[in-house]
């Protein structure tokens, strides 16, 4: 992972553990590329739920980080 990418990597995972859920609006402000910062997050056993509110705002809900013994992933929830 490029050093650049970690910086964001870490600040919407700590906005993921502080508020628990953001939308992609904002995400946007954070990251113009989220969903790649998402797809790591999701692949370091993290898990992420989206659920889609209008035709342009979605809502991702972070539910924490998988136990190792746990391979099942959740992608969304409509």
């Amino acid at each position: 992972m490029k050093t650049i990418h970690k910086s964001k990597y870490r600040r919407i995972l700590d906005l993921f553990e502080s508020k628990g859920e953001a939308t992609n609006q904002e995400l946007s402000r954070i990251c113009l590329r989220y969903g790649a910062r998402i797809k790591e997050l999701r692949d370091d056993g993290h898990i992420i739920v989206i659920s889609k509110m209008t035709d342009t705002l979605f809502r991702y809900v972070y539910m924490g980080q998988k136990d190792e013994d746990d391979r099942t992933s959740i992608l969304s929830v409509d």
